[in-house]
């Protein structure tokens, strides 16, 4: 019975102990706030000296620098007109060979800004590529990653657009303007030789069409005249036929009498029925004119007048179209150019000092754990020692 006393007391001895020993292998925040109090020195040390180093790097880091420009580019028009002529067919296919760095090229027209971008990525590799060949060293730039070029505004159709050339650069780079400068007037050169060439066979175009427009303007004078002739003339019947019915009026008035005896009376009556039928007959005449034959002609020639003013207005029209055209296609300049500073984008210095301190003072707190952690155990075994030598 002793036995399996001292066995149960020596198991509930062995519990705790292993209670006593969880205890004081639990750090609880009292713990540690004691360490970081007993250690305030070095941790504020170190995270002062991690502030101080994330600071160093992130000002020595290069920094990154923006230049800009805008380019506003006129739209290459198809022909407003003719449908799909000889000249509209030639403005599809047409090409300009220019010289590049490396070869011939061919050049076609601007439809869309897609494509004044495109040609602006393209120039950008070249200017890379030729600094690359003087120096022999590669320009602080990455295309892919830094440069980049946008429309601005979507454009309708009768309206010119605008490109923004953006280039991001790290570290120093003086020439940085100069490079998205170079660009910017390669894609304007570029754009203005393609207008020399669209805008003569618009300037031709405009030429033809003010041909077409003297001659209808020569038509509707025409037919004006004429329609005016006709009033004229509508006027003249008008007073024609009054005339008559007033002749007639006289002659009724004056109408011999009737005398079959007299060979006098008998003439005077024929030659007074004779100019009254001659002037009926002619009052007839006059009459249909006036109500059937110039109506009916005055309504041809207003008919013709009409789609004479209506093709007028196509052709005037037409030419406004075109001039616009001219006027907008050769239209290409740089709205804004590159600053020569630049614009140095926005640093994360704040970011560095605030990740060094947070790691100073992580790493100082560790450091002093194990300090105490070392100087515990360090206690530990000088007091077992000690008490080993007692015994």
């Amino acid at each position: 019975m002793r036995a399996l006393a001292r066995g149960f007391r020596q198991q509930a001895e062995n519990k705790i102990q292993m209670i006593e020993d969880t205890r004081e292998n639990t750090i609880y925040l009292t713990d540690v706030l004691a360490v970081i109090y007993r250690r305030r020195r070095l941790i504020i040390v170190g995270t002062v000296v991690g502030a101080l180093l994330m600071a160093a790097i992130g000002y020595l880091k290069p920094q990154r620098h923006e230049y800009r420009a805008v380019i506003e580019i006129g739209r290459l028009y198809d022909l407003p007109f003719e449908g799909q002529s000889g000249v509209d067919k030639m403005l599809h296919v047409m090409s300009l060979p220019f010289e590049t760095s490396t070869q011939r090229k061919p050049f076609r027209p601007i439809e869309d800004p897609y494509d004044a971008v495109e040609k602006l990525q393209a120039f950008a590799y070249e200017e890379y590529q030729r600094r690359f060949d003087e120096t022999g060293k590669h320009p602080p730039i990455s295309i892919e990653d830094d440069f980049q070029s946008r429309v601005i505004d979507n454009w309708r159709r009768d309206e010119t657009f605008l490109v923004d050339a953006k280039l991001t650069t790290r570290g120093p780079m003086k020439d940085g303007a100069g490079f998205v400068g170079v660009v910017a007037d390669k894609l304007v050169d570029s754009h203005a030789k393609l207008a020399e060439v669209h805008d003569t066979h618009l300037r031709a175009a405009v030429g033809r069409f003010e041909k077409r427009r003297a001659r209808q303007e020569n038509l509707i004078e025409s037919l004006e005249r004429s329609i005016e002739s006709l009033g004229l003339e509508r006027r003249q019947i008008a007073s024609r036929i009054a005339d008559i019915r007033d002749a007639l009026d006289l002659l009724s008035d004056s109408a011999p009498e009737v005398d079959e005896d007299s060979a006098d009376a008998s003439l005077r009556t024929l030659f007074y029925a004779g100019m009254v039928d001659a002037k009926q007959t002619n009052l007839d005449r006059l009459q249909r004119r006036l109500s059937t034959r110039i109506p009916e002609r005055e309504s041809q020639l207003q008919l013709a007048l009409d789609d004479a003013e209506s093709s007028m207005g196509d052709i005037r029209a037409t030419l406004d179209r075109l001039e616009t055209a001219t006027t907008r296609s050769s239209m290409s300049r740089i709205v804004r150019s590159p600053a020569e500073a630049g614009r140095t984008l926005e640093s994360n210095l704040p970011l560095y000092v605030i990740l060094g301190a947070l790691a100073g003072f992580f790493l100082t707190l560790f450091a002093a754990f194990v300090m105490e952690f070392w100087k515990a155990n360090r206690m530990t075994i000088t007091g077992a020692g000690a008490i080993e030598v007692d015994r």
